[in-house]
């Protein structure tokens, strides 16, 4: 069974390329199973930011759109040409990397709406891995990506959700099938309950709505000066989210009690220097920081955000949900500084959370989710044969 994920790349550490490289490296080590990871954009000197198993065979092949001086404000027409063009080397190159590696399956993402899986060399499936409107969101093209993302669901031969919130969103699709993340991540250390230390971790991005949470921080270190918050992620390309956070941070006088810290490179160790985990995130595709700090035995408090939270943490048992919809950013703050502040003053809450984050973690197993994605390529074979 020779199985291909296509990416633009896999060079940026965050969530998706994690459990991507995640999946394959575990799917790469079952009986029969050959992976290939095609990364459309990446050139060959570009680093996989996670370590890849010596199994799967990585092809990069440098494709990156150059619209050259085109501005798609001011020629819209011929920024659409070129892009089309792009689009018709893509697709040679794809059937090209099918056909001469015999591919079974290929698996693509809602993410990556440039890539042609209308492709009908082998069956394909699409893998969403945030909820819907985020993929309209993300383009320079919204338009141009909301008719793509329909016509490649509608031709895909599965597509494949993280949460049951967003594969109601999707009912174009052939067949629709709930799959979740797992992570390999185990804890460097015991559960310290005592480290007055929460942490943050995702890229510097609108969405992971860390602006909400140094505003709601701001009530936290004035009812417990001594905690401190560090937020962990790689900033933005251009830098400008990251010094307007800091500023951010700055300007309500908790230079002293936020740290940027950036890229980590080992978080398992992260975790084990915390106590408590919070997810400020506007929306979500899954939440996999959450599974990743309840594997480590540390207890999330996370706003109640579509989609994935509230399917990961059960409220007032393994983690605190924080009410997120309808509510101005402000009441947000409030809300969230109120559970941080619940969470910070019971100790043993935090260790009967730890507890229970780690039962529930183990409910996200790699094993089982690979059983799962493994019955589905045998279905759809089956189905193709």
């Amino acid at each position: 069974m020779n199985i291909a994920y296509f990416i633009n790349s896999l060079s940026n550490a965050a969530g998706m390329e994690r459990i991507i490289t995640d999946k394959a490296n575990a799917l790469s080590r079952r009986p029969g199973v050959k992976v290939f990871i095609v990364c459309m954009m990446a050139s060959e000197k570009d680093t996989p930011a996670y370590e890849l198993a010596p199994e799967i065979t990585l092809i990069s092949l440098g494709l990156t759109f150059d619209p050259g001086t085109t501005d798609i404000r001011r020629n819209p027409i011929r920024f659409v040409s070129k892009w089309l063009g792009w689009r018709r080397r893509v697709r040679s190159s794809v059937d090209h990397i099918i056909d001469s590696n015999s591919i079974d399956i290929a698996i693509l993402s809602t993410y990556d709406a440039a890539l042609p899986s209308g492709s009908r060399r082998c069956p394909h499936i699409l893998e969403s891995h945030a909820f819907r409107n985020r993929t309209i969101q993300m383009s320079a093209m919204p338009i141009m990506r909301k008719y793509l993302t329909s016509r490649h669901v509608r031709k895909a031969d599965v597509l494949v959700a993280l949460t049951e919130a967003d594969a109601a969103l999707w009912p174009e699709a052939r067949r629709v099938e709930v799959i979740g993340n797992f992570t390999n991540i185990r804890p460097a250390a015991p559960y310290d309950p005592d480290t007055k230390r929460i942490m943050a971790a995702g890229r510097l991005d609108p969405q992971k709505g860390f602006d909400i949470l140094v505003d709601a921080w701001r009530t936290v270190a004035r009812r417990h000066p001594d905690w401190t918050l560090d937020i962990y992620g790689p900033s933005d390309t251009t830098g400008r989210i990251h010094a307007d956070l800091q500023s951010r941070i700055n300007e309500a006088g908790l230079s002293h009690s936020i740290t940027l810290c950036g890229v980590c490179r080992d978080m398992a160790r992260a975790y084990s220097e915390h106590s408590a985990f919070v997810l400020s995130s506007r929306f979500e595709g899954f939440g996999l920081v959450l599974l990743e700090a309840m594997a480590c035995g540390v207890p999330c408090v996370s706003f109640d955000c579509p989609h994935g939270p509230s399917e990961i943490i059960t409220d007032g048992s393994d983690g605190l949900l924080v009410p997120f919809r309808g509510l101005s950013d402000s009441k947000r703050a409030e809300a969230l500084a109120e559970s941080l502040c619940r969470m910070i003053e019971s100790r043993d809450m935090r260790l009967a959370m730890s507890d229970a984050a780690v039962k529930k973690a183990a409910t996200f197993g790699r094993d089982a989710i690979i059983d799962r994605w493994i019955e589905l390529f045998r279905s759809i074979i089956d189905k193709n044969a």
